[in-house]
């Protein structure tokens, strides 16, 4: 690494905060490589309010290079406020220099010798320091202190969640952050009427985020419970609120947001980390009268992807104002009846999405899939003007008609109706279908959905 046309490096002694032109600077935890020990990784800490490593960054790699110089393979540091340091001179560091005090002309120098100890007993540290008198003749002053020092044992027992117990000559350890990347995959739950999303909080201890400040895009929205470890925010499933987008893409309907975390002990203006997501709504649904005991079904829920399909059901009435419903079991009509049949939606976006009748049609089987069938609508349109009336379509989350009743088929068998639905966004489409002559003339771009049916019905033949 060179500044200018000298050659730089990493301090790998402790550097003061607020030096290197930022709050906390970032040095290197380790000593430097030789020559011969190729690529190493090495821890990064950042110095601040006091602490050597008030948090350890990712690591990075480092390798010394002939001709005296080092190359490094930086990463991004944690925050704004961190930067890495450089040294082409003097920096300042924690170690504090000896106090002697002596008369002139009298020099004074101190050094160090740290004696090598293999128990969990302090460090004896040897003082020796030589005075040269006026007359040419020196005295040497030896002294013995013990410094403080924290074992292993009884350190590493009061590290926090996603906190590591580190140590860099074997005798003084410390809790700190680990080195390795924190990945920051937030859960999702998409449900009908909540958005929930959750961080396991040891994850966001470990990236040195506090868990108390995080809110969603709007920032009134900061409520939050923790549930085994995992800290969950919830928004309910609107557009709008709390800062929840909404769009279409013919196939899904796709509510977005992002979760915004601070870093833990922020002094300064800074970005939080920000966290988004996305559930998607698949615009699919399937309702089917499939069974024999009743006259309807509700759709079994699907899930695509994180969210859950459009919840549908198909009634069968028994009358034109569609009030009263058949009740459950095996409905036997007369031929030439009135079918009177309705499709509802349950969906949270009511001002936003109508639902449109694609097809309906007639089996032998509650299988919708049957390729024999007969049309009471199709192309979003009664298939026969005269045997077909469509009250609702494309205008509500529900929709009606009426038909009659005949042998489709030829013969006596039971009948099943299906009906294919789809969700239309009335904001970028014209949803009500435009009809005339049994031609469909609309171009709403709605999605369509998998059938409903109803059935059994069975033919009774008047006499």
């Amino acid at each position: 690494m060179f500044i200018g046309n000298r050659s730089a490096s990493m301090p790998d002694q402790c550097v003061d905060s607020l030096r290197c032109g930022t709050q906390a600077p970032l040095w290197l935890a380790s000593p430097h490589p030789r020559a011969a020990d190729g690529i190493v990784k090495s821890s990064v800490c950042a110095s601040f309010r006091g602490s050597c490593c008030w948090v350890q960054s990712n690591a990075i790699h480092v390798k010394a290079c002939p001709g005296n110089y080092f190359v490094y393979k930086f990463v991004k540091p944690p925050g704004c406020y961190f930067a890495y340091c450089a040294d082409v001179g003097d920096i300042a560091t924690t170690t504090k220099p000896v106090k002697t005090t002596a008369k002139a002309p009298v020099t004074t120098t101190t050094t160090q010798a740290t004696v090598k100890i293999t128990t969990t007993t302090q460090p004896l540290i040897r003082d020796s320091t030589t005075t040269k008198t006026p007359d040419g003749t020196n005295l040497t002053e030896t002294t013995k202190s013990h410094v403080t020092t924290t074992t292993q044992r009884d350190v590493c027992g009061t590290c926090q969640p996603g906190e590591t117990c580190v140590s860099h000559d074997g005798v003084n350890w410390r809790c700190g952050m680990s080195d390795r990347p924190v990945l920051l995959r937030p859960e999702l739950v998409c449900g009908r009427s909540l958005l929930q999303v959750g961080v396991d909080q040891s994850n966001l201890k470990a990236a040195g985020l506090d868990a108390t400040t995080a809110h969603l895009a709007d920032p009134r929205c900061n409520a939050h419970e923790e549930r085994g470890g995992t800290v969950w925010y919830l928004a309910k499933r609107t557009e709008g609120t709390c800062g929840n987008t909404l769009e279409t893409n013919g196939t899904h309907a796709i509510f977005s947001n992002s979760l915004f975390v601070y870093h833990i002990h922020d002094v300064s203006f800074t970005r939080p980390v920000s966290m988004p997501f996305s559930c998607y709504y698949p615009l699919e649904s399937d309702a089917s009268l499939d069974m024999a005991i009743k006259p309807y079904l509700s759709l079994k829920n699907a899930t695509m992807g994180k969210g859950s399909k459009v919840k549908s059901t198909m009634t069968l009435y028994r009358d034109p104002n569609f009030t009263e419903v058949y009740p459950a079991g095996r409905v036997t009509l007369p031929v030439g009846s009135m079918l009177h049949v309705g499709v509802s939606i349950e969906e949270s976006e009511m001002e936003r999405f109508l639902v449109v009748l694609e097809d309906c049609y007639a089996t032998q089987s509650p299988n919708p899939k049957d390729t024999t069938r007969y049309y009471i609508i199709q192309n979003k349109c009664a298939s026969k003007l005269r045997e077909v009336w469509v009250e609702e379509n494309g205008s509500s989350l529900r929709a009606r008609f009426s038909a009659l009743l005949f042998q489709y088929h030829g013969d006596r068998e039971d009948v099943f109706l299906h009906c294919s639905l789809s969700l239309c966004d009335q904001r970028t489409s014209s949803c009500s279908p435009v009809c005339a002559k049994r031609k469909r003339r609309t171009v709403s771009p709605s999605v369509p959905l998998e059938p409903l049916t109803i059935g059994p019905i069975s033919y009774e033949v008047t006499k």
